[in-house]
């Protein structure tokens, strides 16, 4: 049996950590298309539904924006956990628990500087039916507008349509 160089051993495990490392690097600073996170639910009545964003589909969204831009700020994971509650409207918040992480005005300004680029992300529906009461097949469109400073981060916005379903019939 040969014995392994150790030299070319060594190689070849820099080599590998190499391409991990930017792997890893491209994926974290990949652009981030916020519509793919969008999910509606549709409810009421035939010709005057309603949609309304999902919770499981605002905390996608939300740890999506607080993970990309309160990682590169500096936020730890307990920190940025908190914040995504937050945003995320998630009830069992304790807003006490979550003010606590963020004791230094150091951590405030990290957090300040999140909820900014949150701030910067805005939501727009529409029934493109034109009535604004949904219908069973009417089209409904979400469209995700990124700022500046939301941009800034790799995040990026889009346009998401659904086709009405699942409204009662009278």
């Amino acid at each position: 049996m040969k014995k392994q160089n150790p030299v070319m051993l060594a190689i070849i495990v820099v080599v590998v950590a190499i391409i991990g490392f930017g792997g890893y690097h491209l994926y974290q600073n990949r652009t981030l298309n916020l519509a793919n996170d969008i999910e509606v639910k549709f409810s009421g009545y035939n010709e005057m539904g309603s949609a309304q964003q999902t919770k499981a589909s605002m905390k996608t969204f939300a740890s999506d924006i607080v993970e990309r831009v309160g990682r590169k700020e500096g936020l730890s994971g307990p920190q940025r956990a908190g914040m995504i509650k937050v945003f995320s409207m998630d009830e069992s918040t304790d807003q006490n628990e979550v003010e606590a992480l963020f004791k230094s005005d150091a951590d405030q300004a990290k957090a300040s500087k999140t909820a900014d680029v949150l701030d910067d992300i805005t939501l727009e529906t529409g029934d493109l039916d034109g009535d604004g009461d949904l219908s069973n097949g009417d089209k409904f469109q979400v469209i995700v507008k990124v700022g500046e400073d939301a941009a800034k981060y790799g995040l990026k916005g889009g346009t998401k349509t659904f086709t009405v379903s699942g409204l009662k019939e009278d």
